[in-house]
């Protein structure tokens, strides 16, 4: 007993051989070809929300940051809070400018969360401020305050 059994195509009539282990799970009387033309596809693995595996179009990258699907751009998936921000602006952000998470949770990507810089450099110089202060265990104490309109952090003056 072999491993091959003849298989025939519904559609064009060809018979042809093919793993009996695959006849047995195949789900279309198609053969590959046939399959191809009517779908148009070059695979039968499931692509986004008919994949089993799909997660609503959002991953974690290793470094906490949540990517998100993007039809309107060139690659599949951009970093959700830059989406926010130009979703919020209704612009695209240049590439020079930067989206600070301002509780510094990567994850939290609520408008009122986040603040944009015009220079990586300036984003920088607010990190190393808030350093300076106590860095994020102030910010979670509450004696580190962020100014949105000044795009800064300060220390909590206690009345």
């Amino acid at each position: 007993m072999g491993k091959w059994e003849d298989f025939t195509c519904s559609e064009c009539k060809i018979t042809r051989p093919m793993l009996k282990k695959d006849v047995k799970r195949k789900k279309t009387t198609l053969c590959k070809e046939c399959w191809r033309k009517e779908t148009g596809r070059r695979s039968s693995a499931a692509i986004g929300e008919k994949n089993p595996a799909w997660k609503g179009g959002k991953t974690l990258s290793t470094k906490g940051y949540v990517y998100v699907t993007d039809k309107s751009k060139s690659h599949p998936y951009i970093l959700e809070h830059r989406k926010v921000m130009e979703e919020f602006l209704g612009r695209q952000l240049a590439d020079n400018e930067i989206v600070h998470h301002i509780d510094l949770n990567k994850t939290n990507n609520n408008i009122d969360n986040l603040h944009l810089y015009n220079s990586y450099s300036v984003h920088e110089e607010v990190h190393n401020k808030l350093d300076s202060l106590g860095g994020v265990e102030a910010l979670r104490k509450g004696t580190v305050v962020f100014d949105k309109k000044l795009g800064d952090y300060f220390e909590e003056v206690p009345f």
